[in-house]
């Protein structure tokens, strides 16, 4: 009978947690925005270039001398460097013919301020280039095959999609998106007619400079992808407006051991705390009910100053995992303790052995299905925490 009820028990136990995962699966949907079947949707798509198109190409480079004042709950960071242009006759023809202006030809478009960046032009004229690239004397600027504009930027970035969902084990880029900004530079179709913008060949090696380092964090690497992004909206007249754009992304990473020894080993600590106080005898009942109560407390506090760190977010990160097993365990060890303490109190004299025989039975099964429930807790995190998971 006893070892029917034992079993009844760990089955009853695995059905919860299975009903839990099935539950948080449920609630973890994203939700698909409602749209017409035919309305334009923003997008970018990648670009392959063709030399058929060159005529109609701006190049751009761009290196990041420094990125600071990071803010990961305000998702913004401050950034200083250099971006070039180098652009063919025909789009100098279109920039006489606007005529535009060289700082305008493109823009940031994950600026936090209007006012935001500062750009400084580096000549008063773009200089001439020959066939191979050299500059030419200012007499020879009809032979001009392209022309070359340096720029020094500095200004205040936000980033849009910052992933967290495996904090404090974060990895997230850093962009800065470049777009061509006037209405005689679109790219309405993909095409000859299209101006491109593409990205500075072998760019990618001198991208960062070497105040880019952010306290906290391990540079990582770099990328750069260009695209056609096609915006949702006409902004009022003819088609849907589609421009050239560039991102670069700088990609930074937590150190393990010191994201592990901030935020994780105190809730483990804690948590062994908590399971090692079914060990203390029955009659300690005030004890006993005393250890689950301070540690909710003291996870409540240490998880809104983790919170206080970090922005709002839609989903649940790899640390909310952690504090809602460790708030069961708490809890569900306090309304143990409680039947406990009610059971020796009404236990009779002659009971009380077999009374402490049953309660000390059922703690060690309770520690060894939440040590169980620790390591399913932290591998269903992991996994769910994904970049591509169901959260």
């Amino acid at each position: 009978m006893i070892s029917f009820r034992k079993r009844h028990v760990w089955l009853s136990a695995i059905g919860a947690i299975v009903a839990l995962t099935a539950l948080l699966l449920g609630f973890a949907e994203r939700a698909v925005p409602a749209s017409p079947p035919d309305a334009v949707q923003e997008s970018s798509k990648p670009v392959v270039f063709d030399k058929r198109w060159r005529e109609h190409t701006i190049e751009v480079g761009l290196h990041i001398v420094n990125i600071h004042q990071f803010s990961m709950k305000d998702k913004v960071y401050f950034v200083e460097g250099w971006y070039w242009l180098r652009w063919p006759r025909a789009i100098q023809k279109i920039i006489k013919d606007g005529p535009l202006k060289l700082r305008e030809i493109v823009e940031f478009k994950n600026v936090v301020e209007a006012a935001s960046p500062e750009v400084e032009r580096d000549s008063d004229a773009p200089v001439p280039l020959d066939r191979n690239g050299h500059e030419l004397e200012p007499v020879d600027k009809r032979n001009a095959i392209n022309f070359f504009q340096l720029f020094k930027f500095s200004g205040r970035f936000y980033v849009d999609d910052l992933n967290l969902r495996r904090s404090p084990f974060e990895t997230f880029d850093l962009p800065v998106i470049v777009e061509t900004r006037p209405d005689p530079l679109s790219c309405e179709k993909q095409g000859p007619n299209c101006v491109y913008l593409k990205p500075y060949p072998e760019n990618e090696e001198s991208l960062v400079g070497e105040f880019a380092e952010i306290n906290g964090f391990k540079l990582i690497g770099s990328s750069i992808a260009p695209t056609i992004h096609q915006y949702a909206t006409n902004f009022g007249m003819g088609d849907p407006s589609a421009f050239g754009r560039v991102e670069y992304s700088i990609r930074y990473q937590t150190d393990f051991w010191s994201a592990f020894l901030q935020h994780v080993l105190p809730v483990l600590i804690i948590l062994a705390f908590v399971l090692v106080s079914p060990s203390l005898p029955s009659s300690m009942g005030d004890v006993r009910l005393a250890i689950p109560a301070t540690a909710l407390l003291t996870l409540i506090f240490m998880q809104q100053t983790y919170r206080a760190e970090i922005p709002s977010l839609s989903y649940l990160t790899f640390m909310d995992w952690l504090y809602a097993f460790a708030y069961i365990v708490s809890m569900s060890l306090f309304i143990l303790f409680c039947w406990g303490a009610y059971r020796y109190a009404v236990a009779s004299e002659a009971d009380q052995p077999a009374t402490v025989a049953r309660i000390g039975r059922i703690d060690t099964a309770f520690q060894r299905l939440a040590i169980l429930g620790l390591g399913l807790t932290v591998l269903l995190a992991w996994v769910f925490t994904a970049s591509n998971g169901p959260v």
